[in-house]
């Protein structure tokens, strides 16, 4: 069994924050051994849901060119075994796949989703922060195409506590993000699925009890990174999920210990935005 590489619970009131630390630029693409499927999937939902999990507003095509050109030439530079250029074409030995100069934003953003495992959001650098192009096969439970044009007020919006000064904290450390200092944070939550995809219209799983529900439930990561591109200056924000069942990460006393502190001391709006109020007291009865 390969270990969960994060662990977020430490026992204490859950309280949004922005938690950034400064990302390596090295660090900035995590390839793990789920690579091939995760490409696959991404190739198939760019293929059956794209108007969902890809959206890119008009007149913004050289923000996604400008981003292309920013990962591509990161790629050669950082990961030559995987990736390469050669006769005009870019190659990804994880698929075997090549692919030529893009002639659109959109032909950009859908050769990406078949290269790395990231998602990514472009932000505009305006007052309000404005989404302004996105790539997003592996959604969280909310809508891309919902939240295109918005800035960052609305995009947050329903965020638990983000208009109690979190919301002002966000837009100034994004104003204030520089391009030779990119940054990382790590968010969470429990899903009662593993499906990547996962629309705000699934429904909740009903067959869950306390004896299984820590096998089939799973503890999902999203490592989000933000830099600002060097040309436009806007900025491209990255999420990559990280998932595993939730037996397989509480594996000692104090981790579950932990992870049921932590969920019991939540206020209720944070537990509801998260969708924890359905599993929050299955969780608590299997952990005793």
């Amino acid at each position: 069994m390969v270990s969960f590489p994060y662990f977020p619970f430490d026992g204490q009131t859950y309280h949004p924050k922005l938690g950034m630390t400064q990302l390596q630029l090295k660090d900035w693409i995590q390839i793990d051994r789920h690579a091939q499927s995760e490409l696959q999937y991404r190739r198939e939902l760019l293929s059956v849901k794209r108007d969902e999990v890809l959206q890119v507003r008009p007149g913004k095509d050289e923000l996604c060119y400008e981003f292309y050109d920013l990962l591509k030439h990161h790629l050669l530079e950082y990961h030559p075994q995987i990736y390469r250029g050669e006769g005009g074409r870019f190659h990804v030995s994880t698929t075997g796949d090549s692919f030529s100069d893009p002639r659109s934003g959109h032909e950009a953003l859908i050769q990406i989703g078949q290269w790395v495992q990231e998602d990514f959001c472009i932000v505009s650098d305006d007052i309000g922060k404005t989404l302004e192009a996105g790539l997003v096969c592996f959604p969280s439970r909310w809508s891309l195409k919902e939240k295109m044009g918005r800035g960052s007020d609305r995009i947050h919006a329903d965020v638990p506590e983000f208009h109690d000064g979190l919301d002002r904290q966000t837009v100034s450390f994004l104003s204030h993000l520089k391009v030779e200092v990119p940054v990382e944070r790590l968010n969470w939550t429990i899903h009662d699925s593993d499906h990547l995809y996962c629309s705000p219209l699934d429904p909740p799983r009903e067959d869950l009890t306390t004896k299984n529900v820590l096998k089939e439930s799973y503890l999902r990561i999203e490592r989000q990174t933000l830099r600002r591109m060097p040309q436009s200056g806007s900025i491209l924000f990255s999420i990559r999920t990280h998932q595993a069942r939730l037996e397989e990460v509480l594996t000692s006393d104090s981790r579950r210990q932990l992870f049921k502190s932590t969920i019991e001391k939540m206020p209720n709006g944070t537990a509801e935005y998260k969708r924890l109020d359905i599993l929050r007291p299955l969780l608590l009865g299997a952990l005793g």
